[in-house]
């Protein structure tokens, strides 16, 4: 026991080392970037290759860190500890780390994303690793916002405090983060099956991370749902055994349940108390990427924003909402949105003859796509017309006005339509589809709404009045 308790007091100093060295590493990457970013700096280029240099030790530093944590886990070595333990914390790691898609690390935390956009480098699949450049140096600054993981689990379970959402650039908000993984077993179970219907892709055998993509519509469309849950839990949990906060999270570090529950519908009243608190602090932390992430892109852009990201055209364009379309080429101007879809980073390489190669696949987004309808009429009844629209991908903060296909809101600040005149219209084209004798004399329809060619011209058709004098 006594040789246990000399080899855990051992490893517990040398991870004290190596924090130290960690703190000293991130002040002097603090000091380089301060004089980067001074425009007077003679030797820019000089710090910037050593501002590299010191952001891949800290990088090196951070992982051998979570090495060693594995082996000091809440006071014991490792040996005694839970087979898998999740922290219940959001934490920010570099792209290339985030977009791993193995099992993680025995010791892991609840739910990542990563701060920052990938780069050329983090995207390209022949690299096996990312090139020591700016990149590094962003991915470690990313990382080293987080503060370090205690691997007592006192603080980790009893705070929550995190990274602040990105502020703010001179050219706008921040992007979206372009993806969220969950590592937390027992929240990727619950979210499948509870939340869900059991077809998200992960696999609980192999323990994979579930991860979501931008526009994160499974957290959009489950968003009250989510919360609601989370309510039950809680309520649930105070019912079967009331006690404070503090005092479930003495418990949780105390036994420090495993990260391991049964593939299936978890059933709260049955699991046990200390497991459900895991489950509850590990939903949370999804809960605050929503809060400070997917909640405030919402709200921006249904507030009437004027600019917007590429990956914020899911938002602008919501099922059921009405559209502008600014091309002259087709008559019908007001659309309804049926649905939306696409707009992704190319995963695999595409197939498509018509695909432009003048730059790598993986750096290339698929076309925003707008399914959407409006209402004619075809002599005896009203139908809907079908039409897909598309927006190629931009880069930047563009203004929404820039766009091809405006919300109908935007299109009336503009001053593009008349929402009266519209009205107007409708009206009088549902009166001429009433059934009356009329005469028209003029040229005929030659385009479809869609600003297609008929197939065929019809041809005028003159009805004569009969002479009066005659017969």
């Amino acid at each position: 026991m006594a040789a246990k308790r000399g080899s855990q007091d051992k490893m517990e100093n040398h991870l004290e080392e190596f924090r130290k060295a960690l703190k000293s590493a991130e002040e002097w990457q603090r000091s380089l970037e301060k004089l980067v970013d001074d425009p007077e700096s003679s030797s820019k280029e000089q710090v910037e290759e050593l501002e590299d240099t010191v952001g891949a030790a800290a990088q090196m530093l951070f992982d051998f860190q979570d090495y060693l944590s594995q082996w000091t886990v809440g006071g014991d070595v490792h040996s005694d500890s839970p087979t898998y333990q999740s922290i219940p914390e959001l934490r920010t790691v570099p792209w290339k780390t985030l977009s791993n898609l193995r099992s993680p690390d025995k010791v892991h935390y609840a739910v990542e994303y990563s701060l920052y956009q990938p780069t050329e480098t983090d995207l390209d699949p022949n690299e096996e690793r990312a090139s020591k450049s700016r990149t590094n140096r962003r991915s470690h600054k990313a990382r080293a916002e987080v503060k370090e993981p205690q691997q007592n689990c006192e603080t980790s379970v009893e705070t929550e405090e995190t990274d602040s959402p990105p502020s703010k650039t001179r050219q706008g908000p921040r992007e979206l983060p372009e993806r969220v993984r969950i590592n937390s077993q027992r929240l990727a179970i619950f979210l499948d099956y509870n939340v869900h219907d059991r077809t998200l892709a992960w696999s609980s055998y192999e323990r994979t991370p579930l991860c979501f993509l931008r526009p994160y519509k499974f957290l959009v469309s489950k968003n009250e749902q989510i919360r609601s849950e989370l309510k039950d839990m809680e309520r649930i949990r105070s019912d079967r055994r009331p006690g404070t906060e503090e005092e479930y999270n003495e418990e949780l570090k105390r036994t420090l349940p495993e990260d391991e529950i049964p593939p299936h519908e978890v059933k709260l009243d049955a699991v046990p108390v200390v497991q459900l608190t895991a489950l509850i602090k590990d939903l949370r932390c999804l809960v605050k990427f929503m809060d400070e992430f997917v909640q405030p892109s919402i709200e921006r852009i249904w507030s009437r924003t004027d600019h917007v990201f590429f990956s914020d055209l899911w938002y602008l364009y919501p099922a059921g909402s009405l559209i502008y379309v600014k091309n002259k080429k087709v008559p019908q101007k007001i659309w309804k949105v049926i649905q939306r879809t696409s707009g992704r980073r190319y995963m695999t390489p595409p197939i498509d003859d018509h695909y432009d190669h003048s730059a790598p696949w993986f750096l290339k987004f698929t076309p925003f796509v707008i399914d959407c309808f409006h209402i004619d009429y075809d002599g005896s009844r009203y139908v809907r017309t079908y039409e897909t629209l598309r927006i190629e991908h931009f880069e930047g903060f563009q203004p929404v006005t820039s766009l091809l296909v405006l919300p109908l809101q935007a299109a009336e600040e503009e001053g593009l339509v008349d929402r009266k005149v519209l009205i107007a219209r409708g009206q009088d084209f549902v009166k001429c589809t009433r059934a009356s004798h009329r005469e028209y004399v003029g040229r005929n329809q030659i385009l479809r709404p869609n600003g297609l060619k008929l197939n065929q011209k019809m041809k005028t058709c003159q009805i004569k009045q009969p002479d009066s004098r005659s017969g």
